[in-house]
This record gives structure tokens, sequence and C-alpha cells, in this order.
């Protein structure tokens, strides 16, 4: 009994933040700093509660920070240069409009890796009218395509503010989750993928297209943009990081110290992106550095709102992680073996109450990183795998309470049933199919 009242104080909040952020649309970081700042003061000595709050908060903020900051600038260019959009009709002119859903994944799964997939779908789903009409192929499964392949990397990738705060609770190598979770987003799609097929064949007759919401029509720096201009601020960051993880993981030792030195430091997720940053500036027509200023300003306002969300969530992992410490974790959850699906449970459980992945995969790693030795994963192969887990959580079942459903809904120009039938059911399918995989990895190589 001595230790129900922590307990019911950890669950009481977790219902809040649920209540708060789902039922009364309160801004995510006003909940997690009350939320936080309310369970410390009731189960902690005064003097122990800023102090904490400051630890929590600062120690997110550094590790996250450039991250977000460089990947916001990034992002803000592909979206004004039109880049991601070059890159959908690449893929388009290579593979051809039959194989329109092939190049329409590739170009989701490669332009998510840095667009939130809001954003990415807003800005790629005014190709699928033209392509449908040049094909076979319906504007709802199209859309549903494009939607799972930038909702995959959003989820699993640590490009994103819900993975990239975890990793900051739960300390795993940014390049290990970017590589694997990349790789084990490949499965879970290609299963929604079909299911999509399945859908489209026994329901694309009923549907009713109606006109989609636009945008505003492409800038004119895409008439000029290079196709290998428009890859290279995602690809060349990412290459970087594959190699120190690829260095790291395989314990190369045939290069000489200081190359090996020089790929390490340069593959370091805060030195990539920001190189990623640097050449980015040159797929703009006005490179002045005025124009490179006010795109500046627009990162960090926007990075500014992520980075206060993630630390509030920081802030909320390091309270619960002081409370657990003194709970006979052994005892509850020794026995039970659940292993990997205890982070994944609560991750789906969370998405399914209120919607965001973000907050779903944050307070799942703070409700966790205390267990980690209880259920046997706190080694460093472990803790990977808890983190992409919580990444597979995440995903299922995105439906109305979830504002990408909506964006998806109304850029699509369909109804509310019909993104459920489609998209809602294939992220329940890739979320199922992805911690099945990782299970699969964790057994066979863990």
């Amino acid at each position: 009994m001595e230790h129900l009242y922590p307990v019911l104080w950890i669950f009481g909040s977790v219902l809040a933040l649920i209540i708060l952020t789902s039922k009364y649309k309160v801004h995510a970081f006003i909940v997690l700093f009350l939320v936080s700042l309310l369970l410390a003061l009731a189960t902690m000595p005064l003097a122990e509660v800023l102090p904490l709050m400051k630890e929590g908060f600062g120690k997110t903020i550094g590790n996250i920070g450039f991250l977000i900051i460089s990947g916001s600038f990034i992002a803000i260019i592909l979206e004004k240069t039109g880049a991601a959009s070059i890159m959908a009709k690449w893929f388009l002119s290579k593979l051809g409009h039959k194989n329109a859903p092939l190049s329409l994944g590739m170009t989701g799964f490669l332009s998510g890796l840095l667009l939130f997939c809001d954003t990415g779908f807003i800005l790629l789903s005014s190709l699928t009218k033209g392509i449908s009409e040049k094909s076979n192929y319906s504007v709802p499964f199209l859309n549903g395509i494009l939607a799972i392949s930038l909702f995959s990397v959003h989820c699993l990738t640590p490009t994103h503010p819900g993975m990239l705060g975890a990793i900051g609770i739960i300390p795993v190598d940014f390049g290990q989750v970017l590589f694997f979770g990349s790789l084990l987003a490949l499965p879970g799609l290609f299963l929604s993928y079909q299911w999509l097929k399945y859908a489209d064949r026994k329901w694309s007759e009923e549907l009713t297209v109606k006109v989609p919401l636009q945008i505003n029509t492409p800038l004119p720096e895409e008439e000029n943009l290079s196709v290998f201009k428009a890859f290279l601020p995602i690809l060349l960051p990412l290459l970087l990081l594959f190699i120190a993880s690829f260095i790291t993981i395989v314990k190369i030792n045939f290069l000489p110290e200081g190359l090996t030195s020089i790929f390490l430091f340069i593959g370091q997720a805060p030195v990539s992106l920001s190189i990623g940053a640097l050449i980015s500036v040159y797929l703009l027509k006005n490179r002045a550095i005025p124009e490179v200023n006010i795109i500046m300003e627009r990162a960090i306002e926007k990075a500014g709102s992520i980075l206060v969300i993630t630390a509030s969530g920081g802030v909320f992992g390091l309270v619960i992680k002081e409370l657990m410490q003194d709970l006979p974790l052994n005892q509850w959850l020794g026995g039970m073996g659940l292993g990997l699906f205890i982070p994944f449970l609560i991750a789906s459980f969370l998405k399914i109450a209120q919607g965001s992945s973000t907050i779903a995969v944050l307070t799942t790693a703070a409700l966790i990183s205390p267990m980690l030795e209880t259920i046997g994963l706190d080694s460093a192969s472990g803790q990977l795998m808890v983190i992409l887990a919580m990444g597979a959580g995440s995903m299922v079942f995105s439906h109305a309470n979830d504002s990408y459903f909506w964006v998806i809904t109304q850029f699509s120009g369909i109804s509310s049933n019909t993104t459920l039938r489609y998209f809602s059911t294939a992220s329940f399918i890739m979320g199922i199919t992805s911690m099945a995989t990782i299970f699969l990895i964790n057994f066979l190589f863990f």
C-alpha cells in the first residue's frame, strides 16, 4: 500500500494528459508542463521540484536543439523551392505512371524523413489527381500510398519530435535509430500497401471524390532546380549518418585512425544535419544573406514549438523516472515476460486515446525508462529495440482525433469514412507489422 500513492498520481497524470489534449485541445506544452509540475509538487519535497524540472528541460534541449533547428531549416527550403515535388516527378519520369504507387511511396518515404507527414502530404497530394487521370489508379488509393509512406518514417525515425524526444529520455544513438527505423518501416509499408489495394478493389466504385483543398502553385524556384540539388540536402546527411553508424556497428578498423575520426565526427546527427542545412541554401535562387536570415527566422520559429513540447516531455519523463525508482518493479513486472510488448502496448493505447504520435512516444518513453532493467532491456541493443517498439505503437490506428487524419481527408477530397477504411486500417496493419518485425529481429539477432 505504501507504493499506491505515487502509482495513482502517475496514472492520474497520464489520464489528465490524454483528456486535456484530446477532449479539450489544450496545447501539448501547457499540458506536459502543468502535469509535470503538479505531479512533482504532489510527490516530492518542494526543494527538489524546480532543480528536477530544470534538469529535465535543459538536458532534453541540449540533446535535440541543434537537430530540430537544422531539420526545420532544411524542411522550409524543401517547401519553398518545391524540391519534394521535383523528387516525385523524377520518380514518375523514371518509373512511369503505371508505377505511380511506387513513385509516390519512394517520394513520401524520402521527403518524410525531414518533412512532417502533414506538410509532406499537403505539398505532394496535388500531384495525385494528375497521376490518377493518366493511370488506372484511384485518387483515394494514391493518396493512401502517399499518406502511409510519410507516416511510417514520421513514427519510426528520430528526425521527428516524438522519436527525437524519446532518445533524449532513453539514450540511444541517433544514427542507429534512423537506420533501423527506416529499414523496419518497409515490411509494414508493404503489408499496408496490400491492404490499400484490397480496399480499392472493394470500395473504389462507391466513392465520391469531392474537389480537394488546393495549395498555392509551385514557386518559381522549382522551374530551374535540378534533381541532384533537390535530393542532396536529404541524401547527404543520411549518407554521413549511415557511414558513421556502419563504422560503429561493424567496428571497421582498416581505415586510418584520422579518417575514421573524421567520419565519426561528421556522422554525428547535429553535424550531418548542419551540413545538410548549409547545402540546402544552394537550392535557393536568391541566396542573399537577408533571404537566408528570413528562412532561419522561420526555422527557429517552427523549431521553437517543437523544442518546448519535446523538452516538456523530457521534464515529464524525469519526474516519472524519479518517482518510479523506489517502486517494486521487479515484483510487479518481472514475471510477466512481455518485454518489448510493454512499450508497444503503452504507446498504442496512448496513440488511440489522444491522437498525437509525438505525445504517445514521449509519454511512453517517460513511463518505460525506469523499467528497462526490470524487463531485461537495459542493454544498448535492448534500448534501441524499445525505442523502435514505441515508434511502432505510435502508428497504431490513426483516426478522427489525429490531425493528420483530417489533412488526408480534406486534401484528398474524400469522406472521413473513406479515410477510416483506407488509411486508418492501413496504419493499424503497419503498426502491428512493424512491431512483429521488431520482435523477430530482437529474437533472432539480439
